[in-house]
């Protein structure tokens, strides 16, 4: 993902959250934050493979929406992983070192 805003900015999170942590020290705090925004760009991804399996099933594109349904599926699936890693780990790490 890679939309320009007006301001000709990326318009995706991670990469809006990368430039405001450009030239701060990494921490826990700002990997949450880079998780955070990754989690974002993945329920943009859900969403969207979401609504185009629906229109595929409605068109009759079976085959489409059968791979969609794959795609949907490792999109919530890499969404998982991230909801466990901030909670397992970069939360934890994150508020100890506050």
């Amino acid at each position: 993902m890679s939309a320009i805003g007006l301001n000709g900015h990326s318009n995706c999170p991670t990469a809006l959250t990368n430039s405001r942590l450009s030239g701060r020290k990494r921490t826990w705090s700002s990997g949450a934050a880079l998780v955070g925004a990754a989690q974002a760009v993945e329920h943009y991804e859900i969403a969207r493979y979401g609504t185009l399996k629906a229109w595929a099933l409605e068109l009759g594109l079976d085959d489409a929406a059968s791979l969609l349904e794959t795609t949907l599926k490792e999109e919530e699936d890499t969404d998982h992983q991230l909801s466990e890693l901030a909670v397992k780990l970069i939360n934890q790490k994150a508020e100890a070192a506050e």
